[in-house]
This record gives structure tokens, sequence and C-alpha cells, in this order.
């Protein structure tokens, strides 16, 4: 789900200067103690994934916009999005910078029936190495924020595109909600809607659509921000089920599914963006 910077890249300015105020966060495959924040979500998201609320109904809003072939995860997370990739018959190739990762992603594919699932631990820098030939559609979700050169990062996802390849990215949206829990994430920034046009732009893409996901979660954080500068934890989704949590759940899955999956609403927590390659050398 994460991938890191070579130390040969140009830092480009911060598109939120809160990030470098703080300290630039520690690269992405080193998970100190000052790291809990990001080393405890990614380990309760790969034991929850298909249960979780967020999780499984992000997946299933961007597998909307598939249209199959030779497919690259690049930042696979935990596997959820590479498990029903396969399940939809394409053919995927998963990367992810951390090693751990790496491991989470060939048990959710080997669980689900995938022994044979390609899996490799590989950062973005490094994606013209895979063998196979181009892409028809590469998802990176929830990656580009750790990177600090993310043009850079996305000149390379357009690189690995076939001629009417397609580009399916999430990011954390909302630079004024970038605090505490966003360093110890490994986040260098949040974007807003134009930023994030400006980058796709300037690498060569030609976008499609640009929305905004999870609005009940900005709508908390823009509260909690102002009441929990280290921001919400997200033990909820991957802690014991009580009734209580259990209803919640319920609900959330309910919410997120029906409604933030199908209705175009006026903000959110994330970005999604829908890229073609490009004509652009």
């Amino acid at each position: 789900m994460n991938t890191e910077p070579t130390p040969t890249q140009q830092a480009r300015p911060s598109a939120n200067p809160a990030a470098h105020s703080s300290g630039a966060p520690a690269p992405i495959l080193d998970l100190p103690e000052d790291r809990v924040d990001l080393r405890d979500h990614l380990e309760g998201l790969s034991k929850a994934h298909e249960n979780d609320f967020r999780a499984s109904s992000i997946a299933g809003r961007l597998m909307l916009h598939s249209k199959g072939g030779r497919v690259l995860d690049a930042g696979c997370g935990s596997g959820l999005l590479s498990l029903r990739l396969h399940r939809a018959g394409c053919d995927v190739v998963s990367v992810d910078a951390e090693e751990a990762m790496v491991g989470f992603t060939r048990q959710t594919l080997r669980n689900g029936g995938f022994e044979d699932a390609v899996v490799q631990q590989m950062t973005l820098e490094r994606l013209d190495s895979l063998q196979g030939g181009k892409f028809d559609e590469i998802y990176c979700c929830d990656v580009i924020e750790h990177i600090e050169d993310d043009l850079l990062a996305m000149r390379q996802l357009r690189s690995m595109l076939k001629p009417d390849g397609q580009l399916i990215l999430t990011v954390p949206a909302w630079p004024f909600l970038y605090g505490e829990r966003d360093r110890r994430m490994g986040h260098y920034r949040r974007y807003t809607r134009k930023a994030l046009k400006k980058v796709f732009v300037e690498s060569g893409f030609e976008i499609r659509s640009v929305r905004w996901w999870n609005l009940s979660g900005f709508l908390l954080n823009a509260i909690g921000s102002k009441l929990k500068k280290k921001g919400f934890s997200e033990g909820f989704r991957y802690g014991k089920r009580s009734a209580l949590n259990r209803a919640g759940h319920w609900f959330l899955n309910r919410w997120f599914h029906g409604f933030e999956n199908h209705v175009p609403v006026p903000a959110g927590l994330t970005l999604i963006v829908v890229a073609d390659r490009g004509t652009k050398n």
C-alpha cells in the first residue's frame, strides 16, 4: 500500500506546509515507535479487510471502473483489491514497498484460491523492472501521499501503461486536516482537488473523472481536528466486536455500499481519480 522516495529523487515543495513544519516523515519501510499509527493500521487492516466497511466498499467502488486485462495493483496493501481483481478474471501483478504487506497479500490470495499469483516487494521507482510488458490499467490506492516527489511517481506509473491504458488512483484530501496522525502515517501531504489535477496533467495523464468519497469521514475529521489534534483512532474498525461496535459496522457498511459508492457528494475524506494514459510523449 505504500512506497518510499529513493535517495536520488529531487524533493518538490510540499502541497501542505504543515508537512514540513513538523518534519518530513521517516521512510515508509521503517516503522519505529513514532509510526505506530501506520503499523497498527496496516496490521489491523490485514486481519479484517474483507469485513471492514471502508476497505470493502472502496474496493467495490474502484472495481466499477475496471476494464480488465493485465492489471497492476501498485501498493497492494493487505491484498483485498488484488483478490477482487483476480476474482474478476484479471491478469494481476501486485506490488508493495512494505515486506509485511507483500506477505499479507500473498496470504490473502492463497486463502482466496490464487496460489500462483504474482506478488513482489517493489517501490514505484522500480516498476520498470517488472517482467511481462505494460498494463491495461493500474490501481494506486493511498500511495503517492507517502512519496516526496509525487510527480516523478506519477510519471513512472504512466510509463507502465499501454497507450490505451488507464490509472485509478486514490489519495487523502483536504490539507487543512493534515496533522500529527498524518505525519505518523508517513504522509507528506493531503491534496486539494486542484493540486491533484495539476499533478495528473503535468505527468501527462488525461483525466476522465474526479470524485469525492467518504463524506461521513470528512465531517467527522473536520469537526474532530478542532477537538483532537492527534486525530481519531481507527481501532474500532479492527477491534473486538461489541454489540455497539457491530451495530456501527452494520450501519456504516450499508452507508458506504449503498450511498457513498453511488451518490456524488460535495466533499469527502478521499479523492478518486480515473485517468487515461494520454497521447503526450
